[in-house]
């Protein structure tokens, strides 16, 4: 039950970045010129994940913004290294879909710290 509300909270927090990060992008409080987010998925194997990362990109480049998007493979530490790439390079917005929410979540508080 305490991992339960671990989790619940560690996500619920999540949700709440993420709708502030995207009041902020769509209200174009903080605005540079060219925006690059970063994407990673499960895996781009599933369709499912095919047609979010299409949208996803139509979204990001109808503002003149640039989407990479990387594909772990269903490895949680790759996509751990991923994350950490996304923030060492500085990218304006990083989309997750965790393989492991649970070793993701570490690398996920850091970038919070980067705010």
């Amino acid at each position: 039950m305490k991992n339960l509300k671990g989790n619940l909270r560690f996500w619920l927090v999540m949700m709440a970045v993420f709708a502030l990060g995207s009041l902020v992008f769509t209200a174009g409080i903080i605005r540079r010129e060219h925006l690059v987010f970063g994407a990673t998925y499960m895996t781009m194997n599933n369709p499912f994940y095919q047609v979010i990362n299409t949208e996803l990109r139509k979204a990001v480049t109808e503002h003149g913004d640039s989407l990479v998007v990387r594909d772990p493979l269903m490895n949680a530490d790759r996509q751990i290294e991923q994350v950490e790439q996304f923030i060492a390079d500085d990218v304006d917005g990083i989309f997750v879909n965790p393989v492991d929410s649970v070793s993701l979540g570490p690398v996920l508080r850091l970038s919070l710290i980067h705010i």
